[in-house]
């Protein structure tokens, strides 16, 4: 009829008197009811028991298993969600607070600053002690935090706000709401998915700046720069609700997001650069704004589905991915110290992006042979085919120089 775990039978105190055994088995036999007690040494005992103490711990035995049982909260990401909130207090909270209450006294206005700094910390300490906090929360949560704060400043601007007050208040408010935002969107999302809808609301609030800045100018009104705030404002909900549709399919890892964003921001680089250094290009100009926002618009587009393509299929571990975006750092760096020899910032600019795009190509190679085993240790698969990134971004900077080129082991074969 039963079978009673010793804590089963502890928490519905079926029958106290016993201790010190494996488990216990209820039976109805044709000579009534029978209590089999299994010890440990499996070895058993047979109790008889009556009808009555047998209605009594069935009574019993059902209660216990109705009784709603505890849930085990999932709170990984708690300790560094509150980490996290300290600066965001610090920059944030505490400022916007200050603004908003404007003390006469330095040493109220410090007091107030340093408390409600450190009340951003305890509150929601005390508030999620009974609350699911995964690591993928915590990112989204304070993540949003930061950018609800921008786009309160964003709709300040909109709404013709002109007072410091006015900003701190929208801002404070939207800020908070963003990190309950962050919160609510991270639900079912691992850390790398989560990463990935932020780098796509960053991305979709520059390329909507981008798009506001060219309606800007084609409109004829150069003096508003409303447009340019809402273009950002609409950029930032088209990349939330595209981030999170993409999450949804693509199961990434922290290390794939990291390329995708690098490979993001050289998309928006190169191309611009490269406008800059092959034309006539003046800031002052309406036609140049429009160039450059479009072409940083694509580029940015067109390096995140390419770096989505490449990396498909390969979970990049984060350190791996942080590899990728130091080599293009570095080549970019190095391309554009190369190119500062010529005295020419055209050609600086050249330099810079084939150095970048070298980096990142040179990057994405390393973090495919660098494999991880089944014993969780990293080993280098050597490629049977090789470019010598370094030797081309040599050859480009000599190119610029003297007009002549030369790249020795560009290439190298492996048999």
């Amino acid at each position: 009829m039963y079978r009673l775990t010793a804590d089963a039978n502890t928490g519905a105190a079926a029958f106290p008197d016993l201790a010190g055994f494996d488990h216990l088995e209820l039976w109805q036999t044709p000579d009534g009811p029978v209590l089999e007690v299994y010890h440990a040494d499996n070895s058993r005992t047979r109790i008889s028991i009556t009808e009555d103490k047998l209605a009594q711990v069935k009574q019993q035995v059902d209660a216990y298993l109705a009784r709603p049982q505890p849930v085990k909260l999932n709170q990984e990401g708690r300790g560094s969600f509150l980490l996290q909130q300290i600066p965001l207090a610090l920059g944030v909270y505490g400022p916007a607070v200050l603004v908003i209450t404007q003390p006469q006294d330095f040493r109220v206005g410090a007091a107030l600053y340093l408390t409600t700094s450190s009340a951003c910390f305890f509150v929601p300490m005390y508030a999620l002690r009974n609350v699911e906090m995964t690591h993928a929360q915590a990112h989204l949560s304070v993540a949003y935090g930061y950018r609800g704060a921008l786009s309160g400043l964003a709709i300040s601007q909109i709404l013709g706000l002109n007072d410091a007050c006015g900003w701190a208040g929208v801002g404070l408010l939207t800020s908070i709401g963003g990190q309950f935002s962050g919160y609510a969107l991270a639900r079912d999302l691992t850390l790398g998915q989560a990463t990935l809808v932020s780098t796509y609301n960053d991305f979709g609030i520059v390329d909507g700046l981008g798009v506001g800045a060219v309606i800007r100018v084609l409109s004829g009104g150069e003096s508003e720069g409303r447009i340019v705030y809402a273009g950002g404002l609409a950029g930032e909900v088209a990349g939330t609700y595209w981030g999170k549709t993409r999450a949804r399919e693509w199961v990434c890892t922290e290390g794939q997001v990291v390329v995708d964003r690098t490979a993001g921001i050289l998309g928006m680089g190169v191309p611009m650069a490269l406008y800059f250094a092959f034309t006539n290009f003046s800031p002052s100009a309406n036609a140049n704004m429009v160039w450059v926002s479009l072409l940083g618009i694509g580029g940015n587009i067109g390096g995140v589905y390419l770096a989505e393509q490449e990396m498909r299929h390969l979970p990049l571990a984060t350190g791996n991915g942080y590899m990728v975006a130091g080599m293009t750092i570095g080549g970019a760096l190095l391309g554009g110290g190369l190119g500062i020899l010529t005295n020419k910032p055209r050609v600086m600019a050249v330099t810079a992006a084939a150095g970048g795009v070298a980096g990142f190509y040179g990057g994405i190679a390393l973090a495919k042979s660098l494999q991880t085993d089944q014993t969780g240790h990293s080993s280098l698969n050597r490629s049977r085919f090789d470019v010598n990134y370094a030797a081309l971004t040599g050859a480009v900077t000599n190119y610029a120089c003297n007009r002549t080129i030369s790249a020795p082991n560009l290439v190298t074969i492996r048999f």
